[in-house]
């Protein structure tokens, strides 16, 4: 499903994280989810359409 190295190392610098938040964007892949979740980072998707929830991380 994933790549075992991008694996090995998302469990070596990944480990301090816990949440990662993005939007609802198809960019990120289920792998790339696959391979949060396996290190236990918990991802929260910004809500549906807001105009302001991303609005300083755009610029």
């Amino acid at each position: 499903m994933f790549d075992v190295p991008l694996y090995a190392a998302a469990r070596c610098c990944l480990d301090r994280f816990q949440y990662f938040l993005r939007d609802r964007d198809g960019k990120f892949s289920y792998a790339f989810n696959a391979v949060l979740t396996g290190v236990n980072v918990q991802i929260l998707l910004s809500p549906p359409r807001p105009p302001k929830a991303n609005a300083f991380a755009e610029r």
